[in-house]
């Protein structure tokens, strides 16, 4: 009769295999257990990243496992002033929160509505602080093309505007260009833009530094880039630069 085999068991490979359960276990546990470390935030202009962190009821640090990337993103895009927003994960229980801004840029005096960058309407309020006024009626579409130019705009130039007036050329009672319109600065300056091209504004203070302009005038921002023309209260009109390689 042929002898039954004994089994030895090999209690070396037994500890190590319990040992690497006991490690994806306590891992597990751990991970579960661990609170957000940091949010990493990006994006935003208008909101401080405590708005954004209180916004999303994170101010407690929960659980990093716990948080819902999607449902996070959702409740963000909800809020009027957020056209878009990302959330994910990151190593060292980050989470990253990137926003971009549905920016507020001027409001309408007949109607007190604030226009976003987007050109969408919501009520003012004075949490959006001081911003330029609108003071006629303007076409749908001109109005969203000036909104999205002036979010282009640094915010020093943007806060100097006061007021703005929709103002077509004409030419002959024929319009030239149906997307003019006249800022009134708050350094008592006027100054004629297309909103196609409000971002040109961006040399508004290197054209007055460069060119030590210090009388109130008129300017022209709604020609060519690099002819940027000045115009005193009572004199003629010249061709101004503004930065040093400008034109």
């Amino acid at each position: 009769m042929s002898k039954r085999k004994v089994k030895i068991l090999n209690i070396p490979r037994i500890i190590v295999f319990l040992l690497m359960i006991y490690i994806v276990v306590s891992l597990g546990i751990f991970i579960y257990n661990e609170k957000v470390h940091h949010y990493e935030i990006s994006g935003i202009d208008y909101y401080k990243e405590i708005d954004i962190i209180r916004m999303l009821d994170l101010q407690d640090y929960p659980s990093y496992i716990s948080i819902n990337a999607g449902e996070l993103k959702d409740k963000l895009e909800d809020d009027p002033l957020i056209l878009s927003a990302k959330v994910s994960y990151r190593w060292n229980f980050t989470i990253k929160i990137e926003v971009e801004e549905n920016t507020p840029i001027m409001v309408i005096k007949s109607s007190n509505n604030v226009i976003l960058k987007n050109g969408d309407q919501i009520p003012y309020n004075e949490s959006f602080g001081s911003l330029p006024m609108l003071l006629n009626n303007t076409p749908t579409e001109s109005l969203t093309m000036l909104a999205d130019s002036l979010s282009k705009v640094d915010r020093g130039v943007l806060y100097m505007i006061s007021e703005i007036t929709y103002t077509p050329y004409n030419s002959s009672n024929v319009i030239l260009d149906n997307n003019r319109f006249l800022l009134s600065m708050s350094d008592s300056n006027q100054v004629y833009v297309n909103a196609k091209n409000c971002d040109w504004l961006n040399e508004y203070l290197n054209v007055i530094a460069n060119n030590r302009i210090t009388e109130p005038g008129t300017f022209f921002f709604d020609g060519k880039l690099g002819k940027i023309i000045y115009k005193k209260a009572k004199g003629k009109e010249v061709v101004v630069n503004g930065s040093e390689n400008n034109g």
